[in-house]
């Protein structure tokens, strides 16, 4: 994931050949320039070595060591005034010449905005989720550049097929591709078979890396109805029983597409399970969409997916209490980074 030669498949791929040392490093936002060394041009070493008087009171050995000399200084002022020229173009940093392998994860390279595509529905149009991602990153000095193609009412099985997100898809390199899931879906693909999500999974997982192949694809491991389906005759599946059929058909499918998961539901089990299960608390009247306090636990388990980094502390609280902002922020942080190896984050 972090190879730069998966990076250079994104790039253009046009290579400059400046100088002779095959020696390949990356600079300028990720395009491949061979390495620079300034000893590579310069003045005729061997001529200015030639040129040297025996006789040093010979006035014309003077002028003739008087117009190496200033012939020298031309081929040098040549020399450095290319060099100006080449760094200014180029913004290469010729002085550290060493590869760094780490140039292009997002993580550690701090210079540049990290590219974020969202695809969903209402679960991601409700109360502005990727404004309070962005909101979240901005409060911790994260600098993002973030699209979204969401429209309600959709699936993922509708965007796989639909020619709006795949031209989307393309628009840029994306350093992460969200996905939102939908949590009947997940518990019972044997039932609701009219919108699949694997197959859907499959189909966006290779459009979005024929689009670029080193893409991190997350999927927003979903939540359960807060009633689960006990609403529908027949069925005695609560909410705890559907969340956990939920979590295991994501991380089977997880293993199994090497997708990354963002644990939204699972951090929402958490806090609904410390709270007592309290009505409509995450959940809006619906028993379904996500309230401003759901999507704004949402959004501090997807920073914390993304960056591999606590939101505890952070001093944005999206128009809820501070008390509330703080312990969802403690909840995303610990069920995120306690466990990166389940959730195929590492």
């Amino acid at each position: 994931m972090t190879d730069t030669n998966l990076r250079a498949d994104c790039d253009t791929k046009q290579a400059w050949t400046f100088f002779l040392d095959w020696d390949v490093s990356y600079c300028a936002g990720g395009i491949p320039l061979h390495r620079f060394h300034p000893c590579s041009i310069g003045a005729d070493v061997t001529e200015i070595r030639q040129l040297i008087c025996a006789d040093k009171t010979d006035h014309l050995c003077q002028d003739n060591k008087m117009q190496m000399r200033n012939n020298a200084m031309k081929n040098i002022g040549m020399m450095l005034f290319i060099i100006v020229l080449f760094i200014t173009l180029t913004g290469c940093n010729i002085l550290d010449t060493h590869e760094d392998n780490n140039i292009d994860d997002p993580h550690l390279d701090s210079s540049s905005s990290i590219i974020i595509l969202f695809i969903g529905s209402s679960y991601f149009a409700y109360n502005r989720l990727p404004d309070i991602v962005n909101n979240l990153s901005d409060q911790n000095s994260k600098s993002v550049d973030i699209h979204s193609a969401i429209t309600s009412g959709l699936y993922l099985a509708d965007h796989a097929n639909l020619a709006s997100t795949e031209s989307k898809i393309n628009e840029k390199e994306w350093d992460y591709v969200i996905l939102q899931g939908v949590g009947s879906l997940m518990a019972y693909p044997e039932y609701y078979t009219h919108h699949p999500v694997y197959p859907a999974l499959i189909t966006l997982q290779n459009k979005i890396l024929a689009n670029c192949n080193t893409t991190r694809i997350v999927y927003c491991l979903p939540w359960a109805y807060e009633d689960g389906m006990t609403w529908l005759s027949g069925w005695t599946d609560d909410y705890a029983a559907m969340q956990k059929k939920i979590f295991d058909n994501t991380i089977a499918y997880s293993d199994a597409l090497g997708l990354i998961i963002s644990p939204v539901g699972w951090a929402w089990n958490t806090v609904l399970q410390e709270k007592n299960y309290p009505l409509h608390y995450l959940h809006m009247s619906d028993w379904n969409h996500p309230s401003l306090k759901g999507s704004y636990l949402m959004a501090c388990v997807i920073y914390s997916t993304i960056f591999q980094e606590s939101t505890t502390g952070t001093d944005y609280y999206a128009n809820i209490s501070e008390n509330e902002a703080v312990y969802f922020q403690e909840v995303a942080s610990s069920t995120v980074l306690d466990s990166l190896e389940l959730w195929n984050i590492k």
